[in-house]
């Protein structure tokens, strides 16, 4: 992971989280199986995130700001081959040295990926083209030197 800072603002190269499309739970098995064959989870078995740049406070990066703070994220979400650059609001919090937790929320449309939402039972049962994503991550980064 390579990333530059420039106060509030720092740009990422390198990083990226994988999650697999296998593992997604809908708590009911036939939802899952039709949102898996959606997302054509076979040909392509990861949604990928990759942050690119990142803004905040600086100062709540130098340990300023004892709660929450706002950060605002640019990532590329990549879903059945198909690349979106996505601005995404979250909160942040500093744990302890190079630690953090972030955490939000960001809607996507699933047809803005070339991906038709799942139905079930001919038709009466469809899944709404929106899906909301929720976080909430424990960052540690180690500094090499």
């Amino acid at each position: 992971m390579e990333v530059e800072r420039k106060g509030g603002n720092a740009r990422f190269h390198n990083v990226e989280l994988r999650l697999k499309t296998k593992t997604f739970d809908c708590k009911n098995r036939k939802i899952d199986q039709d949102m898996q064959k959606a997302l054509q989870a076979d040909r392509f078995p990861h949604i990928k995130i990759a942050l690119v740049e990142t803004w905040q406070n600086p100062k709540c990066l130098e340990g300023e700001c004892k709660d929450w703070f706002d950060v605002q994220a640019k990532v590329n979400i990549t879903i059945t081959n198909v690349t979106k650059l996505q601005s995404i609001p979250a909160k942040a919090r500093i744990l302890g040295p190079n630690r953090f937790q972030l955490r939000g929320e960001n809607a996507l449309q699933m047809s803005a990926f070339g991906i038709s939402p799942p139905e079930a039972m001919f038709g009466m049962i469809k899944v709404n083209d929106w899906i909301t994503f929720h976080f909430d991550l424990i960052v540690h980064v180690d500094e090499v030197q």
